[in-house]
C-alpha cells in the first residue's frame, strides 16, 4: 500500500500520492444545531449561511470557543477534527500505513499539538509532518529555491531556506496581512459589477445566485489565466446572463497587495522563487514579481509538496503505530538509497554544545536551556546577559543523528541570527543565540 500525503492549508486540504490528488476538501464548514457540513458541500452553502459558516478554523486551530458555536461544535478545533473526520472517512482504508502530513510554516507548537491530538482519536496513524515550503522546495531538486510564497485565506506567507546537504527552512514571514478571502469577494464584486451593467441583472440581489457566483469563480479564473478572457454565465430564474470579462478587469482587487508583496520580496531576492499552484490563477501576479531583479520564478504544481515529502521518506523515523511524531523544517537534498538519504552528513553533525567554555554532550538525551531550566533532564543554565532570557528558554535534541532546537521562549530563540518559528534543525557550527543580546552557544564536534 503506498504512502499518502495530507497537505494542510486554511483554504483547503488535500491528499495526494506525490503523482496525483485523490481528494481534496475546501476548508469551509456550515454549523446547524448538531449537524455539520463540511468541504465542499459546505462551501455551496457558505453564501446562503453565512452566520454559521466557518472557513479559518485550520488557520486559528485553538481550543476557545467560536462566536457562534453550534450544539457539539464549540471550538476551532472541534471543526478541524469534524473536517479531517471527513477526508480519513473518504480515504476508506488508503492510507492505512500511515500519513505523512504537511502543514504550513505559520503553526505554532500548540497547533501542531492539537492535529496530532485529533489524529489520535480519529485513529490516523502519522509517519511524520513536515514544513510545507521545504517539502515543495525538495520537489524541484536539483534545482533549490531559496524563497517559497503561499497563499492563506488571510495572508500570504513568503518561506526562506537555505541549501546545503540539506533543505532547511531559514525564516517565515507574512508579507500582506490580505489573502485569499478578501481578495475572492472583491473580484465577486468586480464580476457583479459588470453583470449589472452589462444586463442590468445583479448576482449579489438574492442569497442563491451570490452562492452560485461563488460557486463558479475558480473556474471562471482558471479560463481567464488560460486564455486572457472568458465568457461568464449566470442562471437566475427562467433566464441566463452571460457577459465577457478579460483578466486586466480583475486587477483593481490586488492594486493594494501585489505592490506590498514585492516590497517584501525585494530585499530578500535571490536565485529561485517557488510559487505554490494556489497562486496560479492571480491575475497579474506573475507580471509583477516579473519587476523584481535577480529571481527566477518557477510555478509549483499542486502535488508538489506531496511529491517532496514522499521522496526522502527515509527520514521519518516514526511508526504509525506511536504518538513521538517529528516536526521537520529541513530535508535532505542528496537523492538515491537511506544511506545517502541521512538527515545531516556526518561530517556536519555536531557532538557537543559550547556554552562558556564548557561543551556539553549531545544525544544523551535533551538539554534544556534558560535562566532557570527546570526539567528532569540535563540542564544549563545561562547566566550573563539575561535580557530576553526565559526561564526554560529553549531545548536542544539529538536523535537518530539530527539535531534539533526547540523554541519554548517569550522573546525568542535565534539560529545565526535567524529567529526560530517553533523548532529548527542544527547543523555543525550553528549559533545558537538565547534573548537579546543574550547569551550564545555553538555546536561543536570533537576529533577522536
Amino acid at each position: 500500500m503506498s504512502e499518502l500525503v495530507l497537505d494542510i492549508n486554511d483554504i483547503g486540504l488535500a491528499v495526494s500520492d506525490g503523482g496525483k490528488t485523490l481528494l481534496s476538501s475546501p476548508a469551509c464548514a456550515v454549523l446547524n444545531g448538531n449537524k455539520i457540513a463540511v468541504g465542499k458541500e459546505a462551501f455551496q452553502r457558505s453564501r446562503l449561511r453565512p452566520l454559521w459558516t466557518n472557513s479559518r478554523f485550520w488557520s486559528r486551530l485553538n481550543q476557545e470557543k467560536l462566536a457562534n458555536p453550534s450544539g457539539r461544535f464549540q471550538t476551532n478545533a472541534d471543526l478541524a477534527h469534524a473536517h479531517l473526520e471527513h477526508i480519513w472517512h473518504k480515504l476508506a482504508g488508503r492510507a492505512d500505513s500511515g500519513l505523512l502530513i504537511v502543514v504550513p510554516g505559520t503553526w505554532n507548537q500548540e497547533q501542531m499539538g492539537l492535529l496530532l491530538g485529533i489524529t489520535a482519536d480519529l485513529k490516523i496513524p502519522v509517519r511524520g509532518m513536515i514544513d510545507s515550503a521545504v517539502a515543495a522546495g525538495v520537489s524541484l531538486e536539483p534545482l533549490l529555491p531559496c524563497l517559497h510564497l503561499d497563499l492563506q485565506q488571510g495572508k500570504f506567507v513568503l518561506t526562506e531556506m537555505q541549501g546545503g546537504p540539506q533543505l532547511s527552512r531559514s525564516g517565515v514571514f507574512v508579507v500582506c496581512e490580505t489573502g485569499l478571502s478578501a481578495i475572492r469577494d472583491a473580484w465577486a464584486n468586480i464580476i457583479a459589477d459588470v453583470f449589472i451593467r452589462q444586463t442590468r441583472f445583479d448576482p449579489m440581489h438574492k442569497a442563491e445566485t451570490e452562492q452560485q457566483l461563488f460557486n463558479k469563480l475558480g473556474g471562471w479564473l482558471a479560463e481567464i489565466e488560460s486564455s486572457g478572457s472568458a465568457a461568464l454565465e449566470m442562471d437566475a430564474g427562467d433566464k441566463t446572463y452571460t457577459v465577457q470579462l478579460a483578466g486586466d478587469q480583475l486587477l483593481p482587487a490586488s492594486l493594494s497587495v501585489y505592490p506590498q508583496i514585492v516590497q517584501q520580496i525585494r530585499p530578500r531576492a535571490k536565485g529561485i522563487l517557488a510559487l505554490s499552484h494556489r497562486l496560479a490563477d492571480f491575475p497579474g501576479l506573475k507580471d509583477s514579481l516579473a519587476l523584481i531583479a535577480g529571481l527566477e520564478l518557477k510555478w509549483l504544481d499542486e502535488n508538489a509538496a506531496a511529491r517532496g515529502a514522499l521522496a526522502k521518506s527515509g527520514v521519518y523515523t516514526n511508526e504509525p503505530d506511536t504518538q513521538d511524531v517529528t516536526f521537520l523544517t529541513s530535508l535532505p537534498l542528496s537523492a538515491g538509497s537511506s544511506s545517502e538519504n541521512a538527515p545531516v552528513a556526518h561530517d556536519l553533525l555536531p557532538s557537543h554544545l559550547l556554552y562558556r567554555a564548557r561543551a556539553y554532550p549531545l544525544g544523551k538525551g535533551s538539554l534544556v536551556l534558560g535562566a532557570d531550566p527546570k526539567s528532569d533532564g540535563r540542564t544549563i543554565t545561562l547566566v550573563g546577559m539575561l535580557d530576553g532570557v526565559s526561564r526554560k528558554h529553549c531545548t536542544i535534541k539529538q536523535v537518530k543523528e539530527r539535531t534539533t532546537v526547540e523554541d519554548h521562549s517569550s522573546y525568542g530563540t535565534f539560529v545565526n541570527d535567524r529567529a526560530v518559528n517553533g523548532s529548527a534543525d542544527l547543523v555543525l557550527g550553528d549559533v545558537i543565540r538565547m534573548g537579546s543580546p543574550g547569551e550564545t552557544a555553538q555546536l561543536i564536534g570533537l576529533s577522536k
